[in-house]
């Protein structure tokens, strides 16, 4: 079935403004960032005699990036056993009681016969068995007092997509102008 040109046009045009419009619409965080900073919190708590440093977010997932679906086996002990993250949102105490229950518990999450909290006493990763874990819990890099690395930004795949439909559309459009005249 063919199109008149005027139809085609209108098509091309809604597409356009579709695609336009989907930039300005708000796309959900998949990560809490304030969940190292109550780990920290928790773990001061739980042993005050030591200053722990802000972990890394694969303490309790598999990548930097953290967010949903992506927990190793130590953050599904820790949703588990304490119920952290499963509405979204935990504070410094729920954080604390999930921690004193998987002491309780002697929890080893990576079965290398250390339980958890005490690998996290040293620094240790408790989701990584063996020399592979050592040290992995905290960034070694540091500039000046408590400095920290950022999260590196994620990619809004949607966006990039609409963006490019969008300048798609432009050119199409100034090509047709260019053609009539």
């Amino acid at each position: 079935m063919k199109r008149s040109p005027k139809t085609r046009g209108s098509l091309f045009c809604a597409a356009v403004l579709a695609a336009s419009a989907s930039l300005f619409v708000a796309h959900t965080a998949h990560a809490d960032q304030s969940y190292p900073q109550k780990v920290k919190d928790a773990l001061d708590q739980l042993d005050p005699m030591n200053q722990h440093c802000v972990p890394q977010c694969t303490l309790c997932h598999r990548s930097s990036e953290g967010g949903a679906g992506t927990t190793n086996v130590f953050g599904s002990h820790m949703v588990t056993i304490g119920g952290v993250g499963r509405n979204g949102e935990t504070d410094t105490a729920g954080m604390l009681a999930a921690l004193t229950a998987l002491q309780t518990a002697m929890t080893d999450s990576d079965g290398d016969m250390t339980p958890d909290i005490a690998e996290l006493e040293v620094g240790d990763a408790p989701a990584v068995a063996g020399p592979a874990g050592v040290s992995q819990v905290c960034s070694d890099i540091k500039y000046g007092c408590g400095a920290h690395i950022a999260p590196a930004p994620r990619v809004d795949h949607f966006g990039l997509f609409a963006a490019g439909l969008t300048v798609l559309g432009f050119a199409a459009v100034r090509r047709r102008r260019r053609a009539r005249h």
